[in-house]
């Protein structure tokens, strides 16, 4: 029961009172059997329970055998790595820039918590 349950996967909307079931398996007729299996379980347990809930729980389709993959998906995949590699370059490069950019305009500074000594009094000199 625990592998049937990995190869399913259900959605609702909140407009909507629909239940949505995915199958995935390792073939596209697999992946139809298991959301087909699921879909029929789900209508017998509704119509089972139909006099305690008051719902009608029926089928409105059929899961189609796929005729590609869903994922692994690799020119999406290479993509989404691709940008994902430029952004981290960028603000690394950003941030590196900031901190030698704030090095060179503070040279001239005192250092940060520096306390100046005491304010010489004036002193005359007579001659």
């Amino acid at each position: 029961m625990a592998a049937t349950r990995d190869h399913i996967q259900s959605s609702t909307s909140p407009d909507t009172p629909l239940i949505k079931l995915a199958g995935s398996a390792d073939t596209p007729a697999g992946a139809a059997a298991y959301a087909n299996a699921a879909a029929d379980a789900l209508v017998r347990y509704g119509t089972s329970h139909r006099t305690d809930t008051g719902v009608r729980v029926a089928l409105m389709s059929m899961a189609a055998t796929p005729s590609a993959p869903s994922s692994p998906n690799l020119p999406l995949d290479v993509a989404v790595g691709t940008a994902s590699g430029v952004l981290l370059a960028g603000l690394g490069a950003a941030v590196l820039s900031g901190r030698r950019a704030r090095g060179q305009h503070d040279a001239g500074r005192a250092p940060r918590g520096a306390v100046p000594g005491p304010a010489a009094e004036p002193v005359e000199v007579h001659s």
